[in-house]
């Protein structure tokens, strides 16, 4: 055999292991391909109440709310009487909120009525339970039967609503609990005044 037709071999020989080698690849890459997804989970999704989920773009645990600090705190009333002005935004504000087994909503005796009540939904990063507990173990278990406490709460304000929001849809508007900022009792004499007692909740 002379030289040249063993160099010829050669290199024959390592053709056919490249091309051995690529297609090796090649099918290596599709199949990687088809057992990996084409669209990977990117985190948490998103937490806010329908219909409007794009409206609150927080994550669904341990978000950083820092940034609402300096917003102002408004009063329930203020807010109900301009709700369109706030409808589907994050407004801090500061009400009376008033719980039971089928209850859970937010108003302010000095404009109470029957339009005037807001149904709270508390989110998953509120960490609403821990404050609801906090709240019994500094002001005792006769609470949960009185029912009411001052807060500021941070959400997403919505409504009116004509469909309704909360138990029986029996509330025009709705705040997405983002953060419970403040939460105290009432004073005892406010608590049994009538002006403070409920006269139609949502439910």
């Amino acid at each position: 055999m002379s030289n040249i037709q063993l160099q010829m071999r050669v290199l024959t020989s390592r053709l056919i292991a490249s091309f051995a080698i690529t297609i090796a690849l090649a099918g290596a890459g599709f199949w990687f391909a088809w057992r990996v997804p084409a669209v990977q989970t990117l985190g948490l999704p998103p937490c806010a109440s329908p219909p409007n989920y794009e409206l609150v773009s927080v994550p669904c645990a341990d978000p950083d709310l820092s940034v609402f600090a300096s917003m102002p705190v408004i009063p329930y009333c203020d807010l109900v009487r301009d709700s369109a002005r706030y409808e589907n935004k994050i407004v801090r504000v500061r009400g009376v909120y008033s719980f039971n087994m089928e209850n859970s909503t937010l108003d302010d005796p000095t404009c109470r009525s029957e339009n005037a009540w807001t149904w709270i939904e508390s989110e998953p990063y509120s960490r609403f339970d821990e404050s609801m507990k906090a709240f019994y173990d500094t002001y005792g278990a006769r609470m949960k039967s009185r029912g009411n406490a001052e807060v500021i709460f941070l959400g997403k304000f919505s409504g009116p609503s004509d469909e309704g929001y909360g138990h029986l849809n029996g509330c025009q508007y709705r705040l997405s609990l983002m953060k419970v900022e403040e939460m105290k009792a009432l004073a005892l004499n406010a608590v049994e005044s009538d002006l403070f007692r409920p006269t139609k909740p949502c439910s």
